[in-house]
């Protein structure tokens, strides 16, 4: 067992995101064979990731506010907090093109899990 020291929270790059998104790394891969990220993404009013994939999907579980997510085929989800509302975690299968984001008027923050 290891326990690891908590990582610093970053905040993205302009190129990955527009406006202001944070991330707090949880878990990351150590072995050439581990491939399972984890972590806390908390989005500003507003913001948005640039459109992007992952390969063998993603999951996310919304903690705070309300998430939205769109597809090439123009369909958009939103997705309200999973804790207070008892709310299934949201899969994206890979390796669809996506964006995320918060609502103008509030921060999303979500737990997010890809490989």
């Amino acid at each position: 067992m290891n326990i690891e020291p908590t990582a610093p929270t970053v905040k993205n790059s302009p190129e990955q995101f527009i406006g202001d998104v944070w991330v707090d790394p949880i878990a990351a891969p150590h072995e050439g064979d581990q491939r399972m990220t984890v972590a806390l993404v908390r989005f500003a009013p507003g913001a948005r990731t640039a459109w992007h994939s992952h390969a063998r999907g993603q999951y996310l579980h919304v903690t705070q506010g309300i998430a939205r997510f769109g597809d090439r085929d123009g369909i958009i989800v939103e997705v309200p907090c999973s804790m207070s509302e008892n709310r299934p975690v949201n899969g994206v299968p890979g390796p669809i093109r996506l964006w995320k984001n918060s609502l103008p008027a509030g921060v999303a923050t979500a737990a997010a899990a890809s490989s």
